[in-house]
Protein backbone atom coordinates (compact mmCIF):
# COMPACT_ATOMS: atom_id res chain seq x y z
CA UNK A 1 0.00 0.00 0.00
CA UNK A 2 1.72 3.48 -0.81
CA UNK A 3 1.71 5.84 1.20
CA UNK A 4 -0.45 9.31 0.50
CA UNK A 5 2.62 11.20 0.41
CA UNK A 6 3.84 8.78 -2.81
CA UNK A 7 0.58 8.63 -4.15
CA UNK A 8 0.87 12.86 -4.58
CA UNK A 9 4.42 12.56 -6.26
CA UNK A 10 3.47 9.96 -8.27
CA UNK A 11 2.84 11.24 -12.03
CA UNK A 12 -1.10 11.55 -13.64
CA UNK A 13 -3.15 8.87 -15.56
CA UNK A 14 -2.07 10.81 -19.20
CA UNK A 15 1.49 11.10 -18.00
CA UNK A 16 1.40 7.46 -16.95
CA UNK A 17 0.11 6.26 -20.53
CA UNK A 18 2.34 8.75 -22.10
CA UNK A 19 5.87 6.52 -20.76
CA UNK A 20 3.78 3.56 -20.98
CA UNK A 21 3.61 3.98 -24.66
CA UNK A 22 6.80 5.70 -25.12
CA UNK A 23 8.34 2.66 -23.87
CA UNK A 24 5.87 0.20 -25.51
CA UNK A 25 7.47 2.01 -29.07
CA UNK A 26 11.17 1.20 -27.98
CA UNK A 27 10.34 -2.31 -28.17
CA UNK A 28 8.04 -3.00 -31.11
CA UNK A 29 9.15 -2.94 -35.12
CA UNK A 30 8.59 0.93 -36.14
CA UNK A 31 5.60 0.76 -38.31
CA UNK A 32 6.05 0.58 -42.01
CA UNK A 33 5.48 3.29 -44.99
CA UNK A 34 5.91 0.98 -47.33
CA UNK A 35 4.95 -3.02 -48.11
CA UNK A 36 8.96 -3.38 -48.98
CA UNK A 37 10.49 -3.97 -45.59
CA UNK A 38 11.85 -7.42 -43.77
CA UNK A 39 8.69 -8.76 -41.39
CA UNK A 40 11.03 -10.12 -38.01
CA UNK A 41 10.88 -13.50 -37.74
CA UNK A 42 8.65 -13.88 -34.29
CA UNK A 43 6.46 -11.31 -36.61
CA UNK A 44 6.56 -13.98 -39.71
CA UNK A 45 4.36 -16.81 -38.47
CA UNK A 46 1.29 -17.91 -36.90
CA UNK A 47 0.78 -20.03 -33.60
CA UNK A 48 -0.04 -23.17 -35.11
CA UNK A 49 2.27 -21.78 -38.51
CA UNK A 50 -0.71 -22.22 -41.10
CA UNK A 51 -0.90 -20.16 -43.95
CA UNK A 52 -4.15 -20.31 -45.37
CA UNK A 53 -4.35 -17.05 -48.14
CA UNK A 54 -1.63 -15.20 -49.56
CA UNK A 55 -3.10 -11.69 -48.96
CA UNK A 56 -2.69 -9.33 -45.95
CA UNK A 57 -5.59 -9.75 -43.03
CA UNK A 58 -4.90 -9.29 -39.90
CA UNK A 59 -7.72 -9.94 -36.98
CA UNK A 60 -7.27 -8.53 -33.65
CA UNK A 61 -9.35 -9.60 -30.49
CA UNK A 62 -9.09 -11.33 -26.93
CA UNK A 63 -11.46 -13.95 -25.59
CA UNK A 64 -13.49 -11.71 -23.50
CA UNK A 65 -14.14 -9.51 -26.60
CA UNK A 66 -14.81 -12.90 -28.47
CA UNK A 67 -17.19 -14.35 -26.55
CA UNK A 68 -18.77 -10.48 -25.96
CA UNK A 69 -19.31 -11.09 -29.44
CA UNK A 70 -20.92 -14.16 -30.27
CA UNK A 71 -22.97 -13.53 -27.43
CA UNK A 72 -24.49 -10.61 -28.56
CA UNK A 73 -27.88 -10.20 -30.52
CA UNK A 74 -27.64 -7.04 -32.11
CA UNK A 75 -24.31 -6.07 -33.72
CA UNK A 76 -22.58 -2.92 -35.74
CA UNK A 77 -19.89 -3.35 -38.42
CA UNK A 78 -17.95 -0.05 -39.61
CA UNK A 79 -15.44 0.10 -41.99
CA UNK A 80 -13.22 3.35 -42.16
CA UNK A 81 -10.60 4.16 -44.94
CA UNK A 82 -8.93 7.84 -43.74
CA UNK A 83 -6.94 5.63 -40.51
CA UNK A 84 -5.65 2.55 -42.21
CA UNK A 85 -2.19 1.77 -42.71
CA UNK A 86 -0.96 2.45 -46.20
CA UNK A 87 -0.42 -1.61 -46.69
CA UNK A 88 -4.08 -1.81 -46.68
CA UNK A 89 -7.18 -0.71 -47.53
CA UNK A 90 -9.16 -0.65 -44.68
CA UNK A 91 -9.84 -0.92 -40.73
CA UNK A 92 -13.04 -3.01 -40.35
CA UNK A 93 -14.29 -3.31 -36.64
CA UNK A 94 -17.27 -5.08 -35.54
CA UNK A 95 -19.12 -3.85 -32.25
CA UNK A 96 -21.54 -6.19 -29.96
CA UNK A 97 -24.04 -3.76 -27.95
CA UNK A 98 -23.94 -4.82 -24.06
CA UNK A 99 -25.51 -3.28 -21.00
CA UNK A 100 -26.60 -0.73 -23.66
CA UNK A 101 -23.01 0.31 -24.52
CA UNK A 102 -21.34 -0.74 -27.85
CA UNK A 103 -18.36 -2.17 -27.32
CA UNK A 104 -15.33 -2.84 -29.87
CA UNK A 105 -15.13 -6.71 -30.52
CA UNK A 106 -12.94 -7.32 -33.76
CA UNK A 107 -10.09 -4.93 -35.12
CA UNK A 108 -8.91 -5.78 -38.68
CA UNK A 109 -6.89 -4.50 -41.51
CA UNK A 110 -7.75 -5.85 -44.37
CA UNK A 111 -6.88 -5.49 -47.94
CA UNK A 112 -9.15 -4.64 -50.37
CA UNK A 113 -12.78 -4.50 -50.25
CA UNK A 114 -13.35 -7.41 -52.23
CA UNK A 115 -16.42 -10.51 -51.47
CA UNK A 116 -13.39 -12.88 -51.04
CA UNK A 117 -11.95 -11.04 -48.15
CA UNK A 118 -15.01 -10.60 -46.41
CA UNK A 119 -15.91 -14.17 -46.61
CA UNK A 120 -12.73 -14.76 -44.91
CA UNK A 121 -12.65 -12.78 -42.28
CA UNK A 122 -16.51 -14.21 -41.32
CA UNK A 123 -15.31 -17.88 -41.92
CA UNK A 124 -12.14 -16.99 -39.21
CA UNK A 125 -14.94 -15.91 -36.91
CA UNK A 126 -17.17 -18.62 -36.96
CA UNK A 127 -14.28 -21.00 -36.43
CA UNK A 128 -13.54 -19.04 -33.72
CA UNK A 129 -16.65 -19.05 -32.39
CA UNK A 130 -16.78 -23.25 -32.54
CA UNK A 131 -13.58 -23.84 -30.95
CA UNK A 132 -15.22 -21.56 -28.44
CA UNK A 133 -18.13 -23.90 -28.57
CA UNK A 134 -20.29 -20.76 -28.86
CA UNK A 135 -22.67 -19.64 -32.10
CA UNK A 136 -22.16 -16.42 -34.18
CA UNK A 137 -25.42 -15.66 -34.68
CA UNK A 138 -26.54 -11.85 -34.25
CA UNK A 139 -30.23 -11.77 -35.23
CA UNK A 140 -29.63 -7.87 -36.03
CA UNK A 141 -26.52 -6.28 -37.75
CA UNK A 142 -26.35 -2.78 -38.68
CA UNK A 143 -23.57 -1.77 -41.36
CA UNK A 144 -22.95 1.41 -43.84
CA UNK A 145 -24.29 -0.42 -47.51
CA UNK A 146 -21.38 -2.55 -49.19
CA UNK A 147 -22.00 -4.37 -52.34
CA UNK A 148 -19.56 -7.18 -51.30
CA UNK A 149 -19.88 -6.97 -47.86
CA UNK A 150 -23.93 -7.46 -47.96
CA UNK A 151 -23.94 -10.59 -50.19
CA UNK A 152 -21.43 -12.20 -47.86
CA UNK A 153 -23.47 -11.50 -44.46
CA UNK A 154 -26.53 -12.89 -46.36
CA UNK A 155 -24.23 -15.83 -47.19
CA UNK A 156 -22.53 -16.63 -43.90
CA UNK A 157 -25.02 -15.01 -41.23
CA UNK A 158 -28.34 -14.41 -41.92
CA UNK A 159 -29.09 -17.48 -43.54
CA UNK A 160 -28.35 -19.51 -40.49
CA UNK A 161 -29.37 -16.97 -37.91
CA UNK A 162 -32.72 -15.44 -39.77
CA UNK A 163 -30.63 -12.50 -39.00
CA UNK A 164 -32.26 -8.90 -40.35
CA UNK A 165 -29.34 -6.31 -41.70
CA UNK A 166 -30.28 -2.60 -41.62
CA UNK A 167 -27.96 -0.93 -43.69
CA UNK A 168 -27.48 2.51 -42.24
CA UNK A 169 -26.50 4.63 -44.96
CA UNK A 170 -29.67 3.78 -46.84
CA UNK A 171 -31.59 4.81 -44.33
CA UNK A 172 -29.39 8.20 -43.84
CA UNK A 173 -29.90 8.66 -47.67
CA UNK A 174 -33.56 8.22 -47.84
CA UNK A 175 -33.92 11.21 -45.26
CA UNK A 176 -31.53 13.15 -47.03
CA UNK A 177 -33.52 12.42 -50.61
CA UNK A 178 -36.85 13.78 -48.39
CA UNK A 179 -34.98 16.97 -47.52
CA UNK A 180 -34.71 17.35 -50.89
CA UNK A 181 -38.60 16.01 -51.95
CA UNK A 182 -40.02 18.45 -48.83
CA UNK A 183 -37.80 21.61 -50.83
CA UNK A 184 -36.36 22.08 -47.39
CA UNK A 185 -32.57 21.66 -48.36
CA UNK A 186 -31.13 25.14 -48.33
CA UNK A 187 -33.10 25.38 -44.92
CA UNK A 188 -30.77 22.27 -43.89
CA UNK A 189 -27.31 23.90 -45.11
CA UNK A 190 -28.14 27.25 -43.43
CA UNK A 191 -30.71 26.47 -40.37
CA UNK A 192 -28.95 25.00 -37.59
CA UNK A 193 -32.18 23.88 -35.96
CA UNK A 194 -33.61 22.51 -38.94
CA UNK A 195 -30.20 20.31 -39.44
CA UNK A 196 -30.19 19.14 -35.63
CA UNK A 197 -33.71 18.12 -35.79
CA UNK A 198 -32.76 15.81 -39.55
CA UNK A 199 -29.83 14.53 -37.64
CA UNK A 200 -31.87 13.40 -34.57
CA UNK A 201 -34.05 11.32 -36.86
CA UNK A 202 -31.10 10.18 -38.47
CA UNK A 203 -30.00 8.40 -34.93
CA UNK A 204 -33.15 6.64 -34.28
CA UNK A 205 -31.53 3.24 -35.46
CA UNK A 206 -29.19 3.99 -32.55
CA UNK A 207 -30.55 4.52 -29.36
CA UNK A 208 -32.29 1.15 -27.84
CA UNK A 209 -35.66 -0.19 -29.60
CA UNK A 210 -37.83 0.01 -26.07
CA UNK A 211 -37.09 3.55 -26.17
CA UNK A 212 -37.17 4.63 -30.19
CA UNK A 213 -41.04 5.32 -29.83
CA UNK A 214 -40.78 7.42 -27.12
CA UNK A 215 -38.22 9.57 -28.66
CA UNK A 216 -39.88 9.45 -32.29
CA UNK A 217 -42.78 11.59 -30.14
CA UNK A 218 -40.35 13.69 -28.71
CA UNK A 219 -38.95 14.38 -31.90
CA UNK A 220 -42.23 15.27 -33.44
CA UNK A 221 -43.31 17.52 -30.54
CA UNK A 222 -40.67 19.34 -30.88
CA UNK A 223 -40.15 19.88 -34.55
CA UNK A 224 -39.25 23.34 -35.73
CA UNK A 225 -42.46 25.52 -36.19
CA UNK A 226 -40.40 25.72 -40.27
CA UNK A 227 -41.35 22.14 -41.14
Amino acid sequence: MLSNTAIAILPSEREMNSGINKARRAITPIIPTTQLFDIPESYSKTLNKMITRRQRILLFSTSEQLKMLFAAETIFMYGTFSTCPKMFDQVYTIHAIKYDQSCSCVFGLLSNRQKSTYHFMFRELKALAVQMEMNFSPKLIMSDFEPGLLAVVTLEVICYSNAFILLFSFYSSYLSSKATTWLISTAYNNDDDIKKYCRKMMALPLIPETIIEDTYDELIATMPSKL
